[in-house]
């Protein structure tokens, strides 16, 4: 188990990216407007989407529902993070791609 931090330590926060928090009632059938703007401002097909479904019961649904929308929408990478329980959230490997 990773130890808890210490903020003594010296810490040099990762490079800024984009957070998009949703909710689960967007639109993800018709015409996706607030998805498909979230990939153009994540960098269009070049975008790298990391997917957390933590707040849902139904986390793998979900993850693959929108796995599958951003990929059609034309994102080039896109993953799904399975930060599911605390250990996972703590596992420095799971959280590299963010």
């Amino acid at each position: 188990m990773t130890p808890a931090f210490d903020s003594s330590e010296e810490h040099t926060p990762p490079p800024a990216g984009t957070l998009m928090l949703i909710g689960g009632a967007e639109d993800k059938a018709g015409n996706r407007t607030i998805l498909r703007r979230f990939i153009e401002l994540a960098g269009g097909k070049a975008a790298a989407i990391a997917i957390i479904a933590t707040a849902s019961e139904i986390y793998e649904l979900v993850s693959r529902t929108y796995e599958r929308i951003f990929t059609e929408l034309g994102a080039g990478d896109v993953h799904i993070l399975k930060l599911y329980s605390r250990d996972a959230c703590m596992d420095e490997a799971r959280l590299t791609p963010i």
